[in-house]
């Protein structure tokens, strides 16, 4: 979403620079939503396709670290290796 406001501020300096362009053109966020959802659909795909053609064990759920122990979806880290992604708002 930051390239949303990045392009509409680049239309505003282009203009300064000889370029014929409108920055007061109409800025659809619903169809820049979707793609950007597609587009992420898209890569998690990818990426677990790669996981799986890797050999990695997926686990799906919430995890927790402290100060004395670690553990994903109640299996001690001492078992596995922890990557740790976190979403971009809870949910």
């Amino acid at each position: 979403m930051f390239h949303a406001s990045s392009f509409r501020e680049q239309l505003h300096i282009a203009k300064s620079y000889g370029l014929g362009v409108d920055p007061s053109a109409a800025f659809d966020m619903q169809k820049m939503k979707t793609k950007r959802d597609a587009y992420i659909k898209k890569l998690n795909g990818i990426y677990a396709t790669n996981l799986a053609s890797s050999g990695v064990e997926v686990i799906n759920g919430w995890c927790s670290f402290d100060s004395i122990t670690k553990d994903a979806s109640g299996i001690p880290e001492t078992k596995l290796s922890i990557a740790s992604s976190t979403p971009g708002a809870n949910e």
